[in-house]
């Protein structure tokens, strides 16, 4: 594929307002669309227009199609993560608890430098890498705890403690990365290790397993504000009964929104999670919304995902 030099030039809000009336979009209120895209980058917004083009190569969208049409679907997109990281600190900090609590009653207080309760690739040191998994991982916790001994509980432990030289995991779990979390349970050797972690769910073990991955990217979408609404999802979790009698196609935001109603419910049953997700598709679904595009049809009210307990 031939490249060929960035030339576009910056625009202000005024000259991005002419693009979009050229391109078909209908404004109501200019003073509206401009504090808009004074406040939300057009770089950004130009993604929500895309659904609403009838010509790929020349932007041009469909006919009486409105500003309004496109910053509701921004809102509700907006909504939409806010209300999805709230469901999904919930199954991340669970995820720790549980960890720390099965896998220190077990191998103590710095389980996670033992080598027992890992798989064998965990500590073979591969070809031409200067560090074994185990003792790269061993260099992650120094860098962390050094960048966090200014402040917090690891300050407070050091400022106590001189050995051993490192936290014990439940203090130390609090400050790693829901990807290194869900890393070290899939390293993990032992199976009743995992089957105990994942009792807190009340999910089998071989389908926390195929899901944590696909909530772990899930929530990197959601924390980086992404967009989240239309997304086709790379990771997909196996497809277990709830997901194939909801109607899920895998991929859709649909799947994940079922997938994230199985694991918040098993730890907050009394979560009125599901209404509010209800709630945010009464206020934003117009008959101008896409919304095929998240693997709902439009007789949105009727999906199997609102049986889902």
């Amino acid at each position: 594929m031939n490249k060929q030099n960035f030339s576009k030039s910056p625009t202000t809000p005024d000259e991005q307002i002419s693009l979009l009336k050229k391109r078909g979009l209908v404004l109501s209120d200019e003073e509206f669309t401009r504090h808009c895209l004074s406040t939300v980058n057009y770089y950004r917004l130009s993604a929500y227009l895309k659904p609403f083009e009838k010509d790929k190569a020349s932007h041009t969208l469909n006919s009486s199609t409105t500003f309004d049409d496109i910053w509701n679907v921004y809102a509700f997109d907006r909504e939409l993560r806010l209300l999805f990281l709230d469901a999904l600190e919930r199954i991340e900090v669970a995820l720790r608890t549980s960890m720390v609590n099965v896998m220190s009653t077990r191998y103590g207080a710095w389980w996670y430098f033992e080598q027992e309760p890992f798989k064998s690739a965990w500590f073979e040191i591969p070809l031409g890498k200067k560090y074994s998994p185990a003792d790269e991982f061993k260099h992650e916790i120094g860098s962390l705890c050094n960048r966090r001994a200014s402040d917090g509980s690891i300050k407070h432990y050091y400022s106590k403690y001189d050995s051993p030289g490192f936290p014990p995991s439940w203090m130390l779990f609090e400050h790693l990365s829901f990807g290194k979390c869900t890393s070290i349970f899939r390293y993990l050797k032992h199976r009743q290790d995992k089957v105990e972690i994942s009792k807190v769910f009340k999910i089998h073990t071989n389908i926390v397993e195929s899901s944590i991955e696909p909530l772990r990217y899930t929530r990197n979408i959601c924390a980086h504000h992404l967009r989240l609404w239309d997304r086709w999802f790379v990771y997909k979790p196996r497809q277990i009964d709830e997901l194939i009698s909801s109607n899920c196609q895998p991929g859709t935001l649909k799947e994940q929104i079922v997938l994230l109603m199985l694991f918040h419910f098993a730890i907050s049953p009394n979560s009125s999670w599901k209404d509010k997700l209800y709630c945010l598709f009464e206020k934003h679904m117009t008959p101008s919304m896409p919304i095929g595009l998240m693997g709902i049809n439009h007789d949105w009210r009727n999906d199997l995902l609102w049986k889902v307990t």
